[in-house]
């Protein structure tokens, strides 16, 4: 099918006339041979083929003629007679002022990571290799595949930063400790993060439907979190030491919290019956997460809270029936 990815290489000479001078069409040559060397690569084309075929074509056609001329003169001479001849593909290859120029380059299907690694070694060969007054920017599929995945990615970046700071000072102005308040954030975090985990364990690829799943996970489970740290506080202030706390707080809130969790991921779970497969994946994720929050405010939080005793020394509490 000539490749099902393309992408299209400009180059701006930054004057008139500079896709004639010889000087530049041969470094082009060498940027086009580069890329059709590439393992990616399928095909390129550009007005560089065009002048080696008039070339061929007033040599009868002998294959050794296949090159570009030698002097700039030649290749103007060239380009201006496949324009008077009807040439209808040269207004595709260059500007009307012959400052541009533009190399198509068709690949196959590629991923969002090979995507990246093509157009890196494309840009790494150019800073090397050709002249710095040369302005190369890209065009096509390839260039939108790498500007909207640098966008998921920040928007994912950005969420998860923005979501992380606004549940935090509300964790530390509810619990009225910072340190308490940072340590709550870890069981909210935490279930993000295994989530984030089985995607990359399972393949699957980040896609602007999924970008807001890190900001909702944590906007969800903090909910429970919240239960379970202000309960331990009130309890650690009714008997004193952090064990007696727990154990109080793990019988009280704990099945809510269990309850809460099973609500979420049976809800959750519905949208794996959609018909939209970004709508499955994050219907699943984000059921396996709540999964992993559950555990992580039975068994992580409590281990925190023993090990870093965020509410101060324990103190003999007088019962008083």
């Amino acid at each position: 099918m000539g490749g099902s990815m393309a992408m299209e290489v400009m180059l701006d000479t930054g004057k008139k006339d500079g896709i004639k001078d010889i000087k530049f069409l041969n470094q082009m040559e060498t940027l086009q041979n580069q890329i059709d060397k590439h393992p990616l690569t399928w095909k390129t084309s550009s007005v560089i083929d065009t002048i080696k075929k008039m070339r061929r074509a007033m040599h009868e056609n002998r294959m050794e003629y296949y090159t570009l001329p030698e002097t700039s003169a030649q290749a103007s001479g060239y380009l201006f007679l496949y324009e008077t001849s009807g040439g209808e593909e040269l207004d595709k290859q260059v500007s009307f002022n012959y400052d541009i120029t533009r190399l198509n380059v068709r690949t196959k299907s590629l991923s969002t990571k090979d995507v990246r690694t093509f157009m890196s070694d494309i840009d790494r060969f150019v800073k090397e290799n050709l002249d710095p007054s040369i302005k190369v920017e890209y065009a096509g599929i390839m260039s939108w595949v790498r500007a909207m995945s640098d966008y998921v990615a920040q928007g994912q970046k950005r969420c998860f930063i923005l979501a992380f700071s606004a549940i935090a000072c509300m964790m530390i102005i509810v619990l009225r400790s910072f340190k308490l308040g940072l340590i709550s954030m870890i069981p909210n975090v935490f279930p993000v993060l295994i989530a984030l985990g089985l995607m990359g364990f399972l393949g699957v690829y980040m896609s602007a439907g999924l970008m807001i799943m890190a900001p909702v996970i944590i906007g969800v489970a903090v909910d429970d979190t919240i239960h379970f740290f202000m309960r331990y506080r009130r309890e650690f202030n009714r008997t004193g030491t952090y064990e007696e706390a727990l154990k109080a707080t793990l019988s009280t809130v704990g099945r809510p919290i269990m309850f809460t969790t099973i609500t979420l991921v049976a809800g959750f779970s519905v949208f794996g019956l959609s018909d939209v497969y970004t709508t499955v994946q994050f219907g699943l994720l984000a059921s396996f997460a709540f999964i992993w929050a559950l555990l992580a405010d039975f068994f992580l939080a409590p281990a925190m809270m023993l090990l870093f005793k965020p509410l101060g020394p324990e103190r003999q509490v007088t019962m008083v029936n």
